[in-house]
């Protein structure tokens, strides 16, 4: 699992944690009616604390993604759960999408990440530079989630975008490279781009990174312990 000397250098590897009713669940294939509890090797625990903890028993992250699936399906939320986990490990970055195309107010320690899914539009992109929120560009097996007019307008992506491919989640397929290459070439490489979904060990973020990936999210091969981030440099 020892990537080849300068592969990965800089690689950002971000943990996820998927909310649902208040618990860490263990997102497949982007299937939210079938995501279960977490119970792995890693974390037996699906509390939330839980498995930050194992995952920063890990490595040291210093940036973790929260999916808020309540709010993000209009069945509620889980601003308490994120709010102990900021209490608890601090020092770390959240992303959080919380399903909001909006920006109500700004939380020390937190960025939003505002998804295609939502229905976040060019127009409201461009009025939130300054404010550092993530674009997360959302695709199904049949392509992108929401407008398609962001993928014409580039321009109007914040700095970091996340390639969410909510088919591969959970699936250990690998990841998007393809997409990540084509989407590379349209922003001229000035954008840091994350991959999300099908993400297996250490040869698939080789391949990230030589896609043009800045960064992956990543889950289910940390419980599996099938991705060790201990190997990777600048993780």
């Amino acid at each position: 699992m020892i990537p080849m000397p300068g592969a990965v250098s800089g690689m950002h590897i971000i943990p996820v944690i998927d909310l649902l009713d208040g618990l860490a669940v263990h997102a497949r294939h982007g299937l939210r009616s079938r995501y279960r509890p977490v119970a792995t090797r890693l974390c037996p625990d699906p509390d939330p604390l839980a498995v930050l903890g194992s995952f920063l028993s890990l490595y040291p992250f210093r940036t973790v993604y929260v999916a808020d699936l309540n709010a993000i399906q209009n069945t509620g939320e889980n601003e308490r759960v994120v709010r102990e986990m900021m209490a608890a490990f601090r020092g770390v970055e959240y992303w959080l999408d919380a399903g909001t195309a909006t920006l109500d107010r700004v939380v020390p320690g937190l960025r939003p990440v505002l998804g295609t899914e939502s229905g976040i539009t060019p127009g409201q992109l461009a009025q939130l530079h300054g404010t550092r929120p993530i674009l997360s560009l959302d695709f199904s097996d049949t392509g992108l989630l929401g407008s398609r007019d962001l993928l014409r307008r580039p321009e109007s992506w914040p700095e970091e975008v996340i390639l969410m491919t909510l088919h591969k989640v959970g699936s250990e397929a690998g990841p998007a490279l393809e997409l990540c290459r084509e989407i590379h070439a349209l922003t001229g490489g000035h954008k840091r781009l994350y991959l999300a979904g099908g993400a297996r060990d250490a040869a698939d973020v080789r391949s990230a990174a030589e896609s043009g990936a800045s960064g992956m999210l990543v889950a289910t091969s940390l419980h599996s312990r099938a991705l060790d981030p201990a190997a990777l440099p600048g993780v």
